[in-house]
């Protein structure tokens, strides 16, 4: 229950409020940056704005959770209760930080989110733009799993045995081509 509260407070908090602020901040940042008359102050005062919000925001969150804890006080010497509502508010520090990027990639991870955010620095490290989904085939080659490129892949497989069988066979290539062109004509009125 109490789980369920505090992560419907947050996740409300979150889309309702956390979330236009944020965008607002981002969007006076813009502005502030394009009227200053030095790009240094134009850093320094949008620096400023963004820092205003974070603590705002995240002393709003606080508040809203510390209500809905404070609905729980049987609950406060337990050590999952502590865990559970320093993780929470690891996590929204976590997000405001990056939402609005106070730091272009948190230097150290915040809190109990250690090592989710190694996690996310070493998936980001590695690139993942050449890789697609591949299907293991019985025997062991790594096909794609886009569906259009499995299609192609079926028909190669089918154009190399026709070659096979037709070098098997003795039959030139064109020769085969040749009887389609003839059969086709044929087929015509």
């Amino acid at each position: 229950m109490f789980l369920d509260d505090v992560s419907s407070v947050i996740r409300r908090a979150w889309i309702s409020f956390c979330l236009p602020q944020i965008r607002k901040a981002l969007e006076e940042e813009e502005a502030i940056k394009a009227a200053a008359a030095d790009e240094r102050e134009g850093e320094r005062l949008a620096s400023e704005l963004k820092a205003r919000t974070f603590i705002r925001l995240k002393q709003t969150i606080k508040t809203l959770v510390g209500q809905v804890i404070e609905q729980y006080k049987p609950l406060h010497g337990k050590t999952f209760f502590k865990y559970f509502t320093s993780h929470v508010f690891a996590a929204v520090e976590f997000s405001l930080t990056y939402c609005l990027r106070l730091l272009p990639r948190p230097a150290t991870a915040i809190g109990e989110l250690a090592f989710l955010a190694q996690e996310d620095a070493r998936f980001e490290a590695q690139n993942f733009t050449d890789m697609e989904p591949q299907i293991l085939t019985p025997d062991g080659t790594l096909i794609s799993a886009a569906p259009l490129a499995l299609l192609q892949q079926q028909q190669q497989q089918q154009q190399q045995q026709q070659q096979q069988q037709q070098q098997q066979q003795g039959f030139p290539q064109h020769h085969e081509h040749l009887q389609r062109i003839l059969q086709n004509t044929q087929e015509q009125p």
